[in-house]
């Protein structure tokens, strides 16, 4: 039975880890573009936020915060 090769799941991040620099930077480039695309895509189509700015920055504040526990 061959052992099957498996893809880091990771996605590009403005507030990236450094385990999820690492990570990414181990990708090859085309995977890179791939994710990159996509993940403009799914913002285009993500819909429209009915939360104001400041309680989005608020709300990844507290996650952050509560990651940080």
């Amino acid at each position: 039975m061959s052992k099957q090769e498996t893809i880091d799941d990771i996605m590009p991040s403005a507030v990236a880890t450094d385990d999820e620099i690492r990570r990414w930077n181990a990708l090859p480039e085309a995977e890179k573009e791939k994710r990159f695309l996509k993940a403009i895509d799914d913002g285009f189509n993500s819909g429209v936020s009915h939360q104001s700015v400041n309680d989005i920055i608020s709300e990844a504040q507290a996650e952050l915060k509560a990651e940080q526990k």
